[in-house]
This record gives structure tokens, C-alpha cells and sequence, in this order.
């Protein structure tokens, strides 16, 4: 996993110079982790992190890596995707929203 995360296809959290992965990441097909990974690179590891670990109403309350265990049914990988390249627009407009920990009004940078 190191490798690919050094490639930018998979999220980590670095802590005390430790790289850290969801357990999630073991458990899923490596081409399925990568691309919702990849959907979500524009976003910070632990808003990645957030992402995979909670329940999404657009996938039926259901947290992306349940969903994705069983991938009989083909468009589940590209829903998740789906919602992952939202989830990211979303967060990055949210933090350019954000000053200093604060919402700040339209247009104040």
C-alpha cells in the first residue's frame, strides 16, 4: 500500500512518522480502493478518512466499504465514485469557505 499511496492513488494518515490506512483498505479489491481513492484526491487524508468511514444517505445509509464488499452488482463501484467526486467538490468549496477555523461571509477571502 505504500507504494501506491507514494503515487497518490490511496489516502494514509501520517502519524509520528507512521502511515496509517482504514482497515477498509485491506478488505476491498485494490482496483476498487484506488478508484474511489483517486475520486477523492483533492481532499485532505482525514476528510478522505470521514468519507469512507460513514454512512451516506446516496448509498442507502450504508458506509461506501459495506456497500463495496459485494460488487456483484456492477454500478455499486461507480455510484460510490460517484458520490466521492461530489463529496470532494463539496469539502474543497467548504474549505476555501473557511477562514481560521470560521465560516466567512461570500466573496471575503
Amino acid at each position: 500500500m505504500g507504494d501506491a499511496a507514494r503515487r497518490g492513488e490511496l489516502s494514509s494518515i501520517v502519524i509520528s512518522r507512521r502511515r496509517y490506512y482504514p482497515r477498509e483498505f485491506a478488505e476491498l479489491d485494490r482496483d476498487v480502493v484506488i478508484a474511489v481513492s483517486l475520486a477523492l484526491k483533492s481532499v485532505s487524508p482525514e476528510v478522505a478518512l470521514v468519507f469512507w468511514k460513514r454512512p451516506h444517505g446516496a448509498l442507502g445509509g450504508e458506509a461506501p466499504s459495506t456497500l463495496l464488499r459485494d460488487v456483484t452488482v456492477a454500478n455499486r463501484l461507480q455510484r460510490v465514485v460517484e458520490l466521492a467526486q461530489a463529496w470532494a467538490a463539496q469539502s474543497v468549496v467548504a474549505a476555501k469557505l473557511t477562514v481560521g477555523g470560521r465560516r466567512t461571509p461570500a466573496g471575503e477571502r
